[in-house]
């Protein structure tokens, strides 16, 4: 009686403590993609490479002294969330966005290209568009990069940067 009360109570919890999910639900993934993307269908952030598996990374102007990629690295993360976090509170958006107050931060994916622009590609969140705006701007005005290197050519990086800022 033992040898069938055991599996029986085993089958019984199995079916009811059971995690499945039989609903199906199509995902859009077009309008996932637009919901984020804000600008630039340019580029695609899948033709670019890692940051940190370039051969040479990009340099920000004033770090072409740094010997190793990672002292090249720090320097342009240094340089340019100093650039645009200045550039961004000097637009004044967070006085007329009526954010709640409070510490904040904003994280932006963009891209160095070949030539050494920046262009943005998301700027994850739920933010109000004054404040997208002057984001992408203020990333976009950075100064022009000397591009990455990978395999002795000039390369487009992915790179990303959070943005720190008090209402």
């Amino acid at each position: 009686m033992k040898t069938l009360l055991f599996p029986l109570i085993m089958f019984i919890s199995i079916n009811i403590f059971s995690q499945t999910n039989n609903t199906k639900k199509s995902i859009d993934k077009n309008q996932i993609l637009h919901k984020k993307e804000v600008v630039h269908n340019n580029y695609d952030l899948d033709n670019s490479i890692n940051l940190i598996d370039v051969d040479i990374a990009p340099i920000y102007k004033g770090c072409e002294d740094k010997k190793s990629n990672y002292e090249k690295i720090n320097c342009l993360n240094t340089n340019i969330t100093i650039d645009t976090r200045t550039k961004f509170l000097a637009s004044g958006a967070i006085n007329k966005s009526k954010l709640k107050r409070g510490n904040k931060r904003v994280r932006v994916i963009f891209i160095i290209d070949e030539n050494g622009n920046t262009i943005v590609k998301n700027i994850l969140g739920n933010w109000p568009r004054i404040i997208v705006d002057e984001i992408k701007k203020a990333i976009e005005s950075t100064p022009k990069l000397i591009p990455a290197i990978q395999y002795e050519k000039k390369a487009s990086v992915k790179y990303s940067v959070k943005i720190h800022f008090t209402v």
